[in-house]
This record gives C-alpha cells, structure tokens and sequence, in this order.
C-alpha cells in the first residue's frame, strides 16, 4: 500500500482511504503488561544493577542486558537465546541518572 499525505490529497480523500484500508494491531499479551509492571516494580533495584543499560525481561526475569552504542542489539541477543522469534519483550533503559535528550 502506497503512502499519502494530505498534501497529496483532500483531508476527506485521505479519511475514505483510512477507513477502507484500516490497521490490525494485535493487542499486547498479559505476560507483556505483567512484565512491564514487574519492571517497573523493580526498577530502583534493577538501575543500581544495570545502570546505564537496556534490559529485556521475560517472564519477570531479565533475559538480556547492554550497555553502550551497541547495547539494545546486545540485550535483544542475548534475549532470543532464551524467547522464541516473534515473542514480545519488554525492553527498556535504565538511565542512572536523569538525561536530557
């Protein structure tokens, strides 16, 4: 499917197109939610012992860690070891402190 903007064509034109063309999402697993709560229960705990780093969990647990330029790549690698392809992690960073980007 080809991409428009309002530019290309009418607000209404591009509204019909929408809703002729609409987008599945698949929703987010309860594993994921309970994760991200559990990381987010933890996350004082988990700063002081990834500082800096991204992590992966799964299953409350994190399968993955990295730090620097190339640390998500790293934690996602790490984490497919463990996951099988397709399964949705909960990635995030942990700043050590505060950043402004």
């Amino acid at each position: 499917m080809a991409i428009y903007t309002t530019d290309e064509m009418s607000v209404e034109e591009f509204s019909e197109m929408v809703r002729q063309h609409p987008v599945k999402v698949k929703p987010l697993p309860v594993r994921f939610r309970e994760d991200e709560h559990w990381l987010f229960e933890h996350m004082a705990e988990l700063t002081e012992q990834y500082p800096d780093q991204w992590v992966v969990v799964y299953r409350k647990q994190v399968i993955g860690t990295g730090g620097g330029p190339r640390g998500l790549t790293e934690a996602i690698e790490q984490a497919k070891h463990i996951v099988s392809d397709g399964e949705r992690l909960v990635t995030y960073f942990l700043e050590s402190k505060p950043y402004v980007y």
